[in-house]
């Protein structure tokens, strides 16, 4: 699969282990789209610090497209920006029911600015 640019396993919180440990000291900050939580990956090691990506979409946010949809937005704006962010950090994204309305240009900024309000930009 060479050649396909998304995030690699490396990058993606998926355990419900890793869920937990961000959620329990992490920390959170949110606006009207999004609730983020986030904490600084103590596993970095090597030269490239490891950014990781948890994406929470519930089905108060829309049919299964539509949240398909807000998660392939925000992990294309967290893959695009991933080098800016200050240092190793895990980071979950909690999409709120009042995504679903809105535009992919709309959803970027916020999750943008979030990012920036919390001091990883």
């Amino acid at each position: 699969m060479t050649g396909v640019a998304g995030l690699s396993r490396q990058e993606k919180v998926k355990s419900r282990k890793d869920f937990q440990i961000i959620f329990n000291s992490g920390k959170r900050y949110s606006n009207r789209l999004i609730s983020m939580v986030f904490k600084n990956n103590q596993e970095a090691s090597g030269k490239d610090p490891v950014r990781r990506l948890g994406i929470i979409a519930s089905r108060k946010v829309g049919s299964a497209v539509q949240r398909n949809r807000l998660k392939r937005l925000i992990r294309e704006t967290f893959r695009i920006g991933k080098q800016d962010f200050k240092g190793p950090v895990d980071l979950v994204v909690i999409l709120k029911p009042a995504a679903k309305d809105i535009t992919s240009e709309t959803l970027r900024i916020g999750f943008l600015e979030l990012c920036k309000k919390a001091q990883l930009l």
